[in-house]
């Protein structure tokens, strides 16, 4: 099957990205919104009912997650938190692990 991000990233991430590091991605960019208890201003829950506070959450939004932080840059929302290029391709690893 085609890897979900570039030939690039692919190369750079065949090793393994550990439960931990995507975690901490994850926490780190995403979990402010997408928390049971959101921390960013203006949600109160969140958002479309997508909590990522672990990683069972992680491998059930998989490939959410994957088109939306990963493929498309979409989340984090107007990249509020920064999330690096490197970072997204380490997710992507963690998520094509787990896909």
């Amino acid at each position: 099957s085609t890897p979900l991000y570039s030939s690039a990233a692919s190369d750079v991430y065949k090793r393994q990205v550990s439960d931990n590091q995507a975690i901490s991605i994850v926490q780190r960019h995403c979990t402010s919104c997408h928390a049971t208890m959101p921390t960013q201003p203006g949600f109160s829950a969140p958002p479309r009912g997508v909590v990522l506070e672990t990683v069972a959450h992680l491998k059930q939004y998989a490939l959410q997650v994957q088109a939306q932080a990963v493929t498309s840059h979409i989340m984090p929302l107007a990249n509020i938190t920064g999330m690096t290029q490197d970072e997204r391709n380490q997710l992507g690893g963690w998520l094509q692990q787990h896909l």
